[in-house]
């Protein structure tokens, strides 16, 4: 009778150990299928960001009037961000001449922005064009855009297309999965 029991208990110590084998098998399988559908969706999203990159590279040659009105943009909402009285711009070489030709405008521009949402008349910024350092492709990745320094080069208000993209992607992160990858 005891060895009866002894090996009913033995018998059953080995199918809870199969069972917990088993169990464990089976999770690691739909854990490592997890991680795969995981690092495909990652593939797709990354896949998305190079062809938005693509376009805006394009985009900054062929509708050079809307590249420079967005410059316009960046560079007025780096002057409000940073307050200072005066600002220095890095650019890619070829956009030198375009936004000097800007600046007279971007600083009255700033100005009147400034006394209307401050109702304070104080506000006016001297921008310069840094004319022998540029932004190169592995810092704009060849989409262009600004990054403004103070006189003292201590404060940097990075603001190329490259970050705005990486800002807005990361942001929008959320409703980019829904869209693509909705759930069934």
């Amino acid at each position: 009778l005891e060895g009866r029991q002894q090996f009913k208990d033995d018998q059953d110590t080995r199918m809870n150990k199969l069972r917990q084998d088993l169990n464990i098998a089976r999770s690691k399988k739909i854990n490592a299928s997890r991680l795969k559908k995981m690092e495909e969706r990652n593939v797709c999203l990354l896949a998305v960001k190079d062809m938005i990159m693509k376009k805006l590279q394009d985009n900054m040659v062929n509708n050079r009037d809307q590249y420079l009105k967005t410059l316009k943009d960046l560079i007025l909402q780096g002057m409000i961000k940073l307050i200072e009285p005066e600002l220095q711009i890095k650019c890619r070489e070829e956009d030198v001449s375009d936004i000097q030709a800007m600046l007279g405008d971007l600083e009255s521009e700033y100005s009147t922005f400034m006394t209307e949402k401050t109702g304070r008349d104080e506000y006016s910024t001297k921008l310069s064009v840094i004319e022998d350092n540029f932004l190169s492709d592995d810092r704009d990745k060849g989409c262009g855009g600004i990054v403004l320094y103070t006189s003292d080069s201590r404060i940097v208000c990075p603001n190329t297309i490259v970050n705005r993209v990486n800002l807005a992607f990361e942001e929008m992160l959320p409703q980019i999965r829904r869209t693509l990858f909705p759930t069934s």
